[in-house]
């Protein structure tokens, strides 16, 4: 496997440039960081960014915490974030709070005091507010799914679907095949879709 002394030769650049382009740090320009990266990839140099996690202190670890993995939604939203989290130098960890708001604050609680870096929720909670406005994160990042904190200090990440555009859709779809009955199920209102 090439060294960065290697990268840098064949770049034409310093050695503490590839170290800063290949670690993400310093000022380099970004026609610098294209040509680094590039060369890196064609010597086939492929970074440790576990490695890279450790020096810098901070944590590789993401806790995804979903109600329940029988439900199709919470599964694919697990299998697929925890696969790009990979491709990304990160692992994950799966928690599951089978609906229950009292197993989702000990959940929260324990993965905080193991220091993840993020933890990504679709909340079970009633009340969200009344419960994640009162637990010091500290410096972990928090990513709420489908529902959103209204209140806090605590700046916080939210997905969900776009539940007017989909209704939108489905509209005109019932409209365009002149359908006469339409029945309509519904999860829990504290959804946002």
């Amino acid at each position: 496997m090439p060294t960065i002394k290697d990268i840098a030769k064949a770049a034409g650049v310093s050695h503490g440039t590839v170290s800063n382009v290949l670690n993400k740090k310093g000022n380099v320009s970004a026609k610098k960081i294209e040509l680094v990266e590039r060369i890196a990839l064609q010597m086939g140099y492929n970074i440790n960014t576990s490695a890279r996690l450790l020096r810098s202190g901070e944590s590789n670890s993401i806790a995804i915490v979903i109600p329940d993995n029988e439900i199709r939604r919470f599964r694919d939203l697990y299998k697929n974030l925890s696969r790009y989290l990979e491709e990304q130098g990160f692992s994950s960890n799966l928690y599951i709070t089978e609906g229950v708001p009292q197993k989702e604050k000990d959940i929260i609680k324990s993965v905080l005091s193991d220091r993840v870096h993020t933890i990504v929720i679709i909340s079970c909670l009633d009340k969200m507010d009344d419960f994640y406005t009162t637990v010091p994160f500290g410096g972990t990042n928090i990513v709420f799914v489908e529902r959103r904190m209204q209140s806090g200090d605590k700046p916080s990440f939210f997905f969900s679907y776009d539940a007017n555009a989909i209704g939108h859709n489905i509209a005109k779809y019932i409209q365009a095949n002149d359908y006469k009955h339409v029945v309509y199920f519904s999860s829990r209102k504290i959804y946002s879709f």
